[in-house]
């Protein structure tokens, strides 16, 4: 009975070996190797030898990606952006008082300028003059040229004419753009096109047209402080030929 017993000891002991050193095995074919008690550390050494092993099948994907990565690079299409600076300089807007027709003070002070200004740069307006000015809505030619797409056929030459305009607005607010110079009077506008010299085309046409909107205001304001100053005049002109009058009489 004793020896079956010590029989049966030395058996589970040589059983916990072997399963310790199965055990030990697994880990090392895993890449973690026991350290005494504490926790298994990583083995580098096992993920080197197991890349040296598939290393043709890494070379391979990683060269796949790379050719894959470079055709997409060489079929699209590039993007050019143009850029015009303008600077803009806040002058003392002059309007009549009509009880003493003295010039009052600017209302339009510090950064409240520069936010109007940016803003009537990217206005509706000025790109609807910008596109008149260029023609790049006469044709489907010219939307394509434009990056825009081309409106529904259909209709009478009004409604094409509409159609046409819409695109290139749409086309004009989705590559324009309009950034102030930090710490300057001075504001990029920028437009980016698959064409330079029609990305610089319309950013040099926005600069030249929001510099001639700002001088037909100034020639509308100008235009009717004289109209205003006329009509005040021959106001005055004539309370002073009336008091004449009364006073020869």
């Amino acid at each position: 009975m004793l020896g079956d017993n010590q029989f049966a000891d030395v058996r589970d002991r040589r059983q916990g070996r072997a399963a310790s050193s199965d055990n030990n095995h697994f880990g090392a074919e895993q890449g973690w190797v026991e350290q005494g008690s504490d926790q298994p550390m990583l083995d580098l050494a096992s993920y080197w030898r197991l890349a040296l092993k598939h290393r043709y099948l890494i070379a391979g994907c990683f060269l796949g990606a790379l050719v894959i990565g470079a055709t997409i690079t060489l079929l699209m299409t590039p993007i050019y952006t143009a850029e015009a600076t303008l600077q803009i300089d806040r002058e003392a807007a002059r309007v009549i008082d009509s009880e003493d027709v003295t010039p009052s003070e600017n209302l339009v002070q510090g950064e409240e300028f520069f936010q109007t200004q940016y803003g009537l740069l990217r206005s509706r307006s000025l790109a609807e003059r910008v596109i008149e000015s260029l023609g790049l809505a006469s044709s489907n030619q010219a939307l394509e040229a434009l990056g825009a797409e081309e409106p529904e056929a259909g209709g009478t030459a009004a409604t094409q004419a509409a159609r046409r305009k819409a695109a290139a607005l749409k086309a004009i607010e989705d590559n324009l753009g309009v950034s102030p110079v930090r710490g300057s009077r001075l504001v990029s506008v920028s437009y980016d096109n698959a064409d330079p010299a029609i990305a610089a085309r319309i950013a040099n046409g926005f600069a030249e047209n929001y510099i001639q909107s700002n001088l037909d205001r100034k020639f509308e304001s100008s235009a009717y402080a004289r109209q205003f100053l006329e009509d005040r005049i021959a106001q005055t002109k004539e309370r002073l030929e009336s008091a004449e009058r009364q006073l020869v009489a």
